[in-house]
């Protein structure tokens, strides 16, 4: 045990010096820095998984939570230097608290409306070394849903500074999440009589670590509730579960998914009571901020979003390779309704498919066939990987970190090269462990 506790140490030292010059001195345009501190810190993280998983290297739960833990407070204090969406979070946390809503008003209609406020000009025209263009989208409407707005407008209220005070805060709200995602992970990994050990992948991820708590993107909060709504339907409580689904909903849309493929898992009685549930408790939540007169104004935001910007899209991508731009106009057309029949007709697979495997790839055709696909929006499949037992989603972990080479000082140029090889190793892992899981079913 006191040589495990030594190698988990060096490796938790190594991390937290990869973590640091990431986070603090290194700017996103740096491409080859950035690119060698995440695969030094995966080399590591691989290191660590292989020795618990195939050379069965003894650790506690307690040694293994206060390593992750710690690596993550390192990261309370960082701006977050690979992502600018921050700006937009503190803008909306401004709104709110002035008594507006981010769905009423864009950034710029609200300036040209309030020259005298003075404060939200700041905001307005905030940036920093690493954003010299401040904040995006300053002519649209926000897209964050109820749980997001709320963290904003409170991190806001109770800091004594914009783009500094208030984004410790939500770091920190963020982490006592990603504390309750790693409690529920190891519940599941209990309830399918797993090893506890396993819970690693997850909490020493280097992309979880990053992006969550480093890059403030609340796709940790969504994957804590829809993590926590699914262990809550494995045991059968559906009023909780449909709560907690909500929650996730109302923190990012696509966690609709887990109510789109287990129609066959449960009896039409029970489905139709989780649904109602999480239904009623998803709209009264998104009222909160959304009405009649604005919701057309996020789903303006939502459509100009998936419809205007491509990052990291395979069959978009290709697309618009070979066919041009009509032959781009005709995917988005029909893609989404491909994607939501694919999705929907995940049902129709053999009842010894388990919904964890479904929703993974729910999420995965959501990915493949989607227009945008940042490095924080995979993060989702990575706790489901493991109760699972795909190795995809890891794999995808340390590929898709090669996008942010995409990133110059004046413009976002993607690497055609770069996707191709990235999406063609995913594709052979997905395939790998598609063949092996139908296998075992079978």
């Amino acid at each position: 045990m006191m040589k495990s506790r030594v190698i988990l140490l060096l490796a938790m030292v190594l991390l937290a010096s990869g973590l640091y010059w990431l986070s603090y001195e290194t700017m996103r345009v740096e491409t080859l820095k950035v690119q060698l501190l995440f695969a030094s810190m995966f080399v590591v993280y691989g290191g660590l998984v292989f020795l618990v998983t195939k050379r069965n290297m003894k650790t506690t739960l307690f040694d293994l939570f206060v390593a992750g833990l710690i690596l993550r407070i390192l990261l309370v204090f960082s701006v977050p230097n690979l992502s600018d969406d921050y700006y937009r979070f503190t803008w909306d946390g401004y709104m709110i608290t002035k008594g507006y809503n981010p769905f009423d008003v864009t950034p710029s209609e609200f300036i040209v409306a309030h020259p005298e406020d003075s404060i939200a000009r700041e905001l307005f025209e905030a940036q920093s070394e690493n954003f010299t263009s401040g904040m995006n989208s300053k002519n649209y409407f926000s897209i964050y849903p109820t749980i997001n707005q709320g963290v904003f407008s409170f991190s806001y209220w109770i800091s004594d500074s914009a783009n500094s005070g208030n984004l410790r805060v939500m770091k920190v709200i963020i982490l006592l999440f990603e504390c309750f995602t790693f409690l529920v992970l190891i519940r599941l990994l209990r309830l399918l009589k797993k090893a506890e050990s396993l819970a690693l992948l997850y909490w020493l991820n280097p992309l979880i670590i990053v992006e969550f708590v480093g890059n403030l993107h609340f796709d940790g909060i969504a994957l804590s509730f829809l993590l926590y709504s699914f262990y809550l339907l494995k045991r059968g409580i559906l009023v909780g579960s449909g709560f907690a689904l909500a929650g996730a909903i109302s923190t990012k849309l696509n966690p609709l998914f887990l109510a789109c493929i287990n129609w066959r898992d449960l009896s039409f009685k029970n489905l139709f009571k989780w649904w109602v549930v999480g239904g009623v408790a998803s709209l009264f939540l998104l009222s909160m901020v959304l009405n009649l007169e604005n919701l057309g104004n996020f789903f303006q935001s939502f459509r100009l979003y998936f419809y205007v910007f491509q990052f990291n899209s395979s069959v978009i991508n290709l697309t618009a390779e070979f066919f041009g731009q009509k032959g781009l106009e005709m995917a988005m057309a029909i893609v989404p309704i491909f994607t939501v029949m694919s999705i929907l007709g995940l049902n129709l697979l053999k009842g010894k498919w388990g919904i964890s495997e479904k929703l993974i790839l729910a999420y995965t055709i959501y990915f493949v066939f989607g227009t945008i696909v940042h490095p924080w929006y995979i993060t989702v499949l990575i706790p489901f990987a493991i109760i699972s037992n795909w190795q995809f989603p890891l794999v995808w972990s340390y590929l898709i970190v090669w996008t942010y080479s995409f990133y110059h000082p004046d413009a976002v140029d993607q690497n055609g090269w770069v996707i191709f090889i990235e999406y063609l190793l995913v594709g052979g892992f997905i395939y790998r462990d598609v063949i092996r899981t139908n296998r075992q079913l079978n």
